[in-house]
This record gives structure tokens, sequence and C-alpha cells, in this order.
């Protein structure tokens, strides 16, 4: 995600070693980077960043192709020259159609960048997935409607969700942030439309949802506050009664009789 003062932001990537990079364009006054970082491991997740195999040529639209495996969690843009109208998942349709966020929701799997004009721009996609059987992930996009306002906004739809991804996209070259705030405790995507063209745009938010097969049918209400650290591997094979004494000797013999 990114977040730029000035209306001409580059785009935002996630490089090699996981970390995100964002970049932003003349004036170059200031771009931030927000990473989005969530801890699956408990799930057995793991997860993964790839480019588009090439550009958009000549404007139009990239995409990335679906995940191989597991679900889309993220996905971004960077402008290889020119500028970009922003990035989303899913099929796209042509400009100057009568409602040009009509998009075509299928392959949502798919992330796309959309180039301006004729300029050229990448798309970067972050899927995860899980190989445990028991463990079931999936993830939706949600789209806000088309809006003329300075911001817009987009929230998960379930309480059982959790928000990964956030992505913004105009019907000019007028978005220049697409990040995720907490609004009122709810995760909340926005998007700013600089509004320099008099255009409208729309805010995508990616939300998932993990369910286990196996969950706990009755878990405690009292926990053990203080679990034995580490259990022996050789329980004794003779106890010595068969009803243990509630009131155990509170400083044992160091030396039992043989």
């Amino acid at each position: 995600t990114s977040l730029a003062s000035e209306n001409d932001v580059i785009g935002s990537y996630i490089d090699n070693n996981e970390n995100c990079i964002a970049e932003n364009g003349a004036p170059a006054t200031g771009v931030y980077a927000i990473a989005r970082c969530c801890d699956l491991s408990r799930f057995s997740m793991t997860c993964s960043s790839t480019a588009s195999s090439g550009t958009s040529s000549g404007g139009g639209t990239v995409y990335t192709g679906g995940c191989s495996s597991g679900r889309l969690t993220g996905c971004t843009s960077h402008v290889v020259s020119g500028y970009t109208h922003g990035r989303h998942n899913g099929n796209y349709p042509k400009y100057g159609d009568p409602d040009w966020t009509a998009i075509t929701r299928s392959n949502p799997n798919n992330c796309a960048a959309d180039a301006w004009d004729n300029d050229a721009v990448r798309a970067y996609r972050t899927c995860c997935s899980t190989p445990d059987g028991d463990v079931t992930f999936t993830c939706k996009a949600y789209w806000s409607g088309s809006s003329l306002a300075a911001e817009v906004t987009q929230t998960c739809q379930s309480s059982n969700e959790f928000m990964t991804g956030c992505s913004g996209l105009s019907e000019n070259r007028d978005v220049n942030r697409w990040e995720i705030l907490k609004r009122s405790t709810v995760d909340t995507c926005v998007v700013s439309n600089t509004q320099e063209n008099g255009k409208s745009a729309v805010a995508i938010a990616i939300c998932c949802q993990v369910s286990t097969e196996s969950p706990t049918k009755n878990p405690t209400k009292n926990p053990t506050k203080r679990p034995t650290p580490q259990p022996t591997k050789q329980p004794t094979k003779h106890p010595t009664t068969k009803t243990p004494t509630r009131n155990p000797t509170k400083r044992p013999t160091p030396a039992p009789t043989k």
C-alpha cells in the first residue's frame, strides 16, 4: 500500500525479502510504505509474492494470473513508465463503458494492474495456502461503489473475516493512497481520490477467513494458569495407590528406603 503527499504515485510492491516498497513520482514530495502483516503460522500457512511476467504494453491491463494454490490475499502494482489507473483483482471492462466499475468478478484470484493511456505497469500478487486438510482458508474481494469523494472506503462484511489487502482503482489516474486503517475499531480499506480530473474511484478490500474441521467441542472456561512446563516422558508404571493423596508430602526425604 502507499500513501503519498502528491498526486502521482509510481506504486508499491513486495520484494524477494518480503519488504514492502513504495515509490512516488514527480515532484517527489513524499511517500510512505505501509505493510500489512498477518501471523498465520498456527494454521501451517505459507505465503509468497509474485510479479506479472510482463508489463502492459501501450496502456491496457496486465494480469499476474491466478494463485496456483491457495488464495489471493494482496494485490498491488508498480508503474514501469507513465501512470496507472490502479490495481484490483478480477477482470476489467473497457474504459468508456456506461458503468466502468462493472468489473467482471470472474477469476477472483487474479491480480490486475491498469496502465493509463500508453503507459506500462506491472502487477504484484500475494497468495497464501495451507497443507492442513483440517483447515479451510477462503478469501473474498469487496468492492465499494464508485465515488467522486476525496476518500472512498470499504470494510469486510463478516465478523469472522479479517482484512489482508486493500487496493484502489480510478476512472482516471487519481488514486494516490490505498491503505488499511482502523475506523471505530473496524479494519477499513481507505483509498484517496485526488479528484484532479473530476473522475470517480473505488476501494477494493480483500477479506479472508480461516476455519477448522476439528475445533475443540467443549473448551474449558477456566484454563490452567500455570501448566506443567515439561511433562515427563517416562511416567511411573506402578503408582503407589489407585487413589493419590490430596495432601502430598511437601518435603520428601532425600534418601528414601531402598
